[in-house]
C-alpha cells in the first residue's frame, strides 16, 4: 500500500512539473487539440529541434555512462523526464521504430501521427526523430497563437 501511494504522489508531482512548464512557455492552447502536458512538452522540445533541424535530428535518449557527454545530446536531461514516461506521452503523438529495417519495411511511417522515431543500434542506441511535416501544420498554428498571445520566454522559436 505504502509502495502504490508513493508512485500515486510521484506521478502527480511529474504532472505538476509539466503543466507548470506548459503554462510558464505559454503553451496552453495546445491543450484545446486534446494534449496531455507532459505530451506538449514533448512537442515543444522536438518542435525546437526541428527547426534546426528540419530533416530529422539524432539524440541519445539516456546520458552515456561510456562517453562524455555534451549538451544538447541527452533528451532526458532536456525534458526531464524518465524513458517509461516518456513513451506514454510519445505514443500519443509518435510512432517508435525499434530498428532501421522495421521502419524501411513500414509503407506508412508516420501513422498519420506527428513524429516517428528510429532506434539505430548500430551507431550507441542513439535515436532519430523524423517530423510528419503534412501533420504538424495545426501544431505550428496554435504555437503561433500562444505567441501572439504576448507569451515571452517560449524556447521554442517558431514565433519571432
Amino acid at each position: 500500500m505504502k509502495i502504490n501511494i508513493q508512485l500515486e504522489i510521484k506521478e502527480v508531482n511529474k504532472r505538476n512539473k509539466y503543466t507548470i512548464a506548459v503554462e510558464a512557455k505559454g503553451l496552453t492552447a495546445l491543450r484545446k487539440l486534446g494534449y496531455s502536458d507532459g505530451t506538449i512538452v514533448i512537442i515543444e522540445r522536438l518542435e525546437f529541434s526541428f527547426r534546426k533541424s528540419p530533416d530529422g535530428f539524432d539524440k541519445h535518449f539516456e546520458e552515456r555512462k561510456d562517453q562524455a557527454n555534451l549538451d544538447g545530446e541527452c533528451l532526458s536531461s532536456e525534458l526531464d523526464m524518465e524513458k517509461t514516461t516518456f513513451k506514454k506521452y510519445f505514443k500519443e503523438i509518435g510512432v517508435r521504430y525499434l530498428s532501421l529495417e522495421e521502419y524501411l519495411s513500414s509503407s506508412d511511417k508516420f501513422e498519420g501521427k506527428l513524429y516517428c522515431s528510429v532506434l539505430d543500434t548500430d551507431n550507441h542506441k542513439r535515436t532519430k526523430y523524423y517530423r510528419n511535416h503534412q501533420s504538424t501544420g495545426l501544431i505550428e498554428l496554435f504555437f503561433q497563437q500562444d505567441c501572439s498571445q504576448g507569451t515571452d520566454n517560449l524556447n521554442m522559436g517558431v514565433a519571432e
